[in-house]
Protein backbone atom coordinates (compact mmCIF):
# COMPACT_ATOMS: atom_id res chain seq x y z
CA UNK A 1 0.00 0.00 0.00
CA UNK A 2 2.91 2.07 0.60
CA UNK A 3 4.55 1.82 -2.29
CA UNK A 4 1.53 2.37 -4.45
CA UNK A 5 1.08 5.73 -2.70
CA UNK A 6 4.23 6.52 -3.30
CA UNK A 7 4.62 5.52 -6.98
CA UNK A 8 1.31 7.45 -7.48
CA UNK A 9 2.70 10.80 -5.65
CA UNK A 10 5.73 9.85 -8.62
CA UNK A 11 3.23 9.76 -11.01
CA UNK A 12 1.67 13.53 -10.02
CA UNK A 13 4.73 15.49 -10.07
CA UNK A 14 5.85 13.87 -13.62
CA UNK A 15 2.45 14.77 -14.89
CA UNK A 16 2.71 17.44 -13.33
CA UNK A 17 6.38 18.57 -14.59
CA UNK A 18 5.04 17.70 -18.32
CA UNK A 19 2.25 20.15 -17.91
CA UNK A 20 4.71 23.07 -17.27
CA UNK A 21 7.19 22.28 -19.51
CA UNK A 22 5.01 23.55 -22.72
CA UNK A 23 4.07 26.79 -20.62
CA UNK A 24 7.77 27.54 -19.94
CA UNK A 25 8.46 26.67 -23.80
CA UNK A 26 6.05 28.67 -24.93
CA UNK A 27 7.21 31.95 -22.44
CA UNK A 28 10.69 31.58 -24.16
CA UNK A 29 9.29 31.52 -27.57
CA UNK A 30 7.45 34.75 -27.21
CA UNK A 31 10.46 36.57 -25.34
CA UNK A 32 12.92 35.18 -28.45
CA UNK A 33 10.16 36.29 -30.86
CA UNK A 34 10.12 39.81 -29.26
CA UNK A 35 13.83 40.39 -28.61
CA UNK A 36 14.18 39.32 -32.48
CA UNK A 37 11.82 42.20 -33.95
CA UNK A 38 13.09 44.57 -31.64
CA UNK A 39 11.33 47.63 -30.34
CA UNK A 40 9.31 49.41 -33.27
CA UNK A 41 10.95 52.87 -34.31
CA UNK A 42 8.53 55.62 -33.86
CA UNK A 43 6.72 56.79 -36.57
CA UNK A 44 7.99 59.65 -38.37
CA UNK A 45 5.61 62.34 -40.09
CA UNK A 46 4.73 61.67 -43.62
CA UNK A 47 6.32 64.40 -45.83
CA UNK A 48 4.86 65.54 -48.91
CA UNK A 49 5.53 68.39 -51.62
CA UNK A 50 1.97 68.06 -51.90
CA UNK A 51 0.99 71.56 -49.90
CA UNK A 52 3.61 73.42 -50.42
CA UNK A 53 2.81 72.38 -54.64
CA UNK A 54 -1.20 72.85 -54.25
CA UNK A 55 -0.13 76.20 -52.23
CA UNK A 56 1.89 77.36 -55.56
CA UNK A 57 -0.84 76.08 -57.76
CA UNK A 58 -2.95 78.11 -55.85
CA UNK A 59 -0.85 81.42 -56.19
CA UNK A 60 -0.20 80.92 -59.51
CA UNK A 61 -4.26 80.27 -60.02
CA UNK A 62 -4.74 83.86 -57.62
CA UNK A 63 -2.10 85.83 -60.16
CA UNK A 64 -4.06 84.56 -63.79
CA UNK A 65 -7.26 85.53 -61.94
CA UNK A 66 -6.15 88.90 -61.11
CA UNK A 67 -4.78 89.22 -64.78
CA UNK A 68 -7.87 88.63 -66.38
CA UNK A 69 -9.64 90.46 -63.95
CA UNK A 70 -7.54 93.85 -64.51
CA UNK A 71 -7.71 92.50 -68.46
CA UNK A 72 -11.58 92.87 -68.21
CA UNK A 73 -11.44 96.00 -65.78
CA UNK A 74 -12.76 99.56 -67.63
CA UNK A 75 -10.29 101.88 -67.82
CA UNK A 76 -11.11 105.03 -65.60
CA UNK A 77 -13.06 108.07 -67.40
CA UNK A 78 -10.46 110.88 -67.84
CA UNK A 79 -10.51 114.06 -65.60
CA UNK A 80 -11.25 117.17 -67.85
CA UNK A 81 -8.13 119.46 -68.52
CA UNK A 82 -5.70 115.99 -69.06
CA UNK A 83 -6.20 115.74 -72.80
CA UNK A 84 -3.34 115.85 -75.09
CA UNK A 85 -4.02 119.57 -76.22
CA UNK A 86 -2.65 120.39 -73.13
CA UNK A 87 0.49 118.38 -73.45
CA UNK A 88 3.66 119.49 -75.74
CA UNK A 89 3.53 118.39 -79.09
CA UNK A 90 5.05 115.03 -80.38
CA UNK A 91 6.47 116.38 -83.26
CA UNK A 92 8.57 113.72 -85.76
CA UNK A 93 12.55 115.05 -86.88
CA UNK A 94 12.64 118.31 -89.63
CA UNK A 95 13.71 115.16 -91.84
CA UNK A 96 10.33 113.82 -91.71
CA UNK A 97 9.03 114.24 -94.95
CA UNK A 98 5.52 115.97 -95.19
CA UNK A 99 4.79 115.92 -98.79
CA UNK A 100 0.79 116.70 -98.67
CA UNK A 101 -0.46 120.22 -97.29
CA UNK A 102 -3.70 121.95 -96.68
CA UNK A 103 -3.80 125.62 -98.59
CA UNK A 104 -3.22 128.36 -95.65
CA UNK A 105 -1.46 125.82 -93.49
CA UNK A 106 2.36 126.93 -92.26
CA UNK A 107 4.06 123.61 -91.32
CA UNK A 108 7.50 125.22 -90.65
CA UNK A 109 5.71 127.41 -88.35
CA UNK A 110 3.97 124.96 -86.38
CA UNK A 111 7.02 122.37 -86.26
CA UNK A 112 8.39 125.77 -84.41
CA UNK A 113 5.71 126.05 -82.01
CA UNK A 114 3.29 123.60 -82.17
CA UNK A 115 1.82 124.33 -78.37
CA UNK A 116 1.35 128.15 -80.17
CA UNK A 117 -0.77 126.52 -83.11
CA UNK A 118 -3.06 124.22 -80.82
CA UNK A 119 -3.98 127.27 -78.25
CA UNK A 120 -5.48 129.07 -80.79
CA UNK A 121 -9.28 127.55 -81.02
CA UNK A 122 -10.72 127.76 -84.46
CA UNK A 123 -14.13 126.24 -85.55
CA UNK A 124 -13.25 125.97 -89.25
CA UNK A 125 -9.90 124.40 -89.10
CA UNK A 126 -11.47 120.95 -89.38
CA UNK A 127 -12.23 121.87 -92.96
CA UNK A 128 -8.33 122.85 -93.43
CA UNK A 129 -7.32 119.64 -95.02
CA UNK A 130 -4.76 117.87 -97.67
CA UNK A 131 -6.34 117.76 -101.65
CA UNK A 132 -7.50 114.46 -102.23
CA UNK A 133 -5.51 112.39 -105.30
CA UNK A 134 -3.63 109.85 -105.92
CA UNK A 135 -0.67 109.00 -102.86
CA UNK A 136 -2.64 111.80 -100.43
CA UNK A 137 -2.96 110.08 -97.42
CA UNK A 138 -6.81 109.83 -95.98
CA UNK A 139 -7.29 111.00 -92.41
CA UNK A 140 -9.34 108.29 -90.21
CA UNK A 141 -10.81 106.99 -87.16
CA UNK A 142 -9.77 104.36 -84.60
CA UNK A 143 -12.44 102.77 -82.99
CA UNK A 144 -15.65 103.30 -83.52
CA UNK A 145 -17.70 106.06 -85.18
CA UNK A 146 -21.01 106.35 -82.88
CA UNK A 147 -21.16 106.45 -79.19
CA UNK A 148 -23.57 106.50 -76.58
CA UNK A 149 -22.68 108.50 -73.61
CA UNK A 150 -24.61 110.34 -70.45
CA UNK A 151 -24.78 113.98 -69.36
CA UNK A 152 -21.73 115.01 -67.69
CA UNK A 153 -19.49 112.00 -68.93
CA UNK A 154 -16.50 112.43 -71.03
CA UNK A 155 -15.37 110.40 -73.89
CA UNK A 156 -12.44 109.98 -75.93
CA UNK A 157 -11.79 109.49 -79.47
CA UNK A 158 -8.67 108.94 -81.50
CA UNK A 159 -7.70 109.56 -85.08
CA UNK A 160 -4.95 108.54 -87.35
CA UNK A 161 -2.98 111.28 -88.78
CA UNK A 162 0.65 112.12 -89.55
CA UNK A 163 3.17 111.74 -86.27
CA UNK A 164 3.04 115.43 -84.42
CA UNK A 165 1.08 116.76 -87.10
CA UNK A 166 -2.24 118.24 -85.57
CA UNK A 167 -6.09 117.54 -85.48
CA UNK A 168 -8.86 119.59 -85.22
CA UNK A 169 -12.70 118.57 -84.32
CA UNK A 170 -15.57 120.87 -84.40
CA UNK A 171 -18.73 120.01 -82.34
CA UNK A 172 -22.17 120.93 -84.62
CA UNK A 173 -24.37 120.62 -81.66
CA UNK A 174 -23.38 121.54 -77.52
CA UNK A 175 -20.57 120.15 -75.35
CA UNK A 176 -17.62 121.02 -75.07
CA UNK A 177 -13.96 119.50 -75.46
CA UNK A 178 -11.84 119.98 -72.23
CA UNK A 179 -9.01 121.10 -73.75
CA UNK A 180 -10.31 124.51 -74.90
CA UNK A 181 -13.31 124.56 -73.03
CA UNK A 182 -15.46 125.19 -75.99
CA UNK A 183 -16.82 123.30 -79.03
CA UNK A 184 -13.90 123.06 -80.96
CA UNK A 185 -10.36 122.08 -80.67
CA UNK A 186 -6.76 121.21 -82.12
CA UNK A 187 -4.56 118.56 -80.50
CA UNK A 188 -1.31 117.42 -81.66
CA UNK A 189 -0.91 113.17 -82.90
CA UNK A 190 1.77 111.30 -81.14
CA UNK A 191 4.26 109.60 -82.27
CA UNK A 192 2.43 107.33 -84.13
CA UNK A 193 0.26 109.89 -85.45
CA UNK A 194 -2.52 109.14 -83.44
CA UNK A 195 -4.60 112.24 -81.86
CA UNK A 196 -6.77 111.99 -79.24
CA UNK A 197 -9.62 113.95 -78.69
CA UNK A 198 -11.94 114.01 -75.10
CA UNK A 199 -15.72 115.32 -75.40
CA UNK A 200 -17.39 116.46 -72.43
CA UNK A 201 -21.78 116.42 -72.70
CA UNK A 202 -22.02 119.23 -70.56
CA UNK A 203 -25.48 120.39 -68.88
CA UNK A 204 -28.15 120.43 -71.04
CA UNK A 205 -26.80 117.87 -73.64
CA UNK A 206 -29.08 115.27 -75.09
CA UNK A 207 -29.74 113.91 -78.30
CA UNK A 208 -27.62 113.84 -80.96
CA UNK A 209 -23.90 115.49 -81.50
CA UNK A 210 -21.86 115.39 -84.60
CA UNK A 211 -18.35 115.86 -83.72
CA UNK A 212 -16.23 116.19 -87.24
CA UNK A 213 -12.23 116.29 -87.46
CA UNK A 214 -9.71 117.08 -90.06
CA UNK A 215 -5.65 117.30 -90.69
CA UNK A 216 -4.33 119.68 -92.59
CA UNK A 217 -1.62 117.11 -93.36
CA UNK A 218 -4.57 114.60 -94.77
CA UNK A 219 -7.33 114.38 -97.17
CA UNK A 220 -10.66 113.88 -95.88
CA UNK A 221 -12.36 113.84 -92.65
CA UNK A 222 -13.78 111.94 -90.20
CA UNK A 223 -17.39 111.92 -88.49
CA UNK A 224 -18.14 110.86 -84.70
CA UNK A 225 -22.14 110.83 -83.61
CA UNK A 226 -21.88 111.30 -80.25
CA UNK A 227 -25.76 109.92 -78.74
CA UNK A 228 -26.25 111.61 -75.26
CA UNK A 229 -28.91 109.69 -73.31
CA UNK A 230 -30.47 111.06 -69.41
CA UNK A 231 -31.29 107.92 -68.83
Amino acid sequence: MFIFVEKHRDSSRMISRFRTVPILAAGILLVLAACSHGPRPAAVPATSDAPATQSATQESAGQDQNTDARAVRPAASAQPGSSPGTAAASVPPASAEIRHVARGFDLAAYRADPAAYCRVVDGSRYMQVAEPGPGVPVVTAIGAGALMMRPGELVRMQVQTEPGMPVSCSSQGLGEFPASGQSSVTVPADAQGVASIEFLATAGTVGHCLLIAGSPVRAGQVQFLITIREH
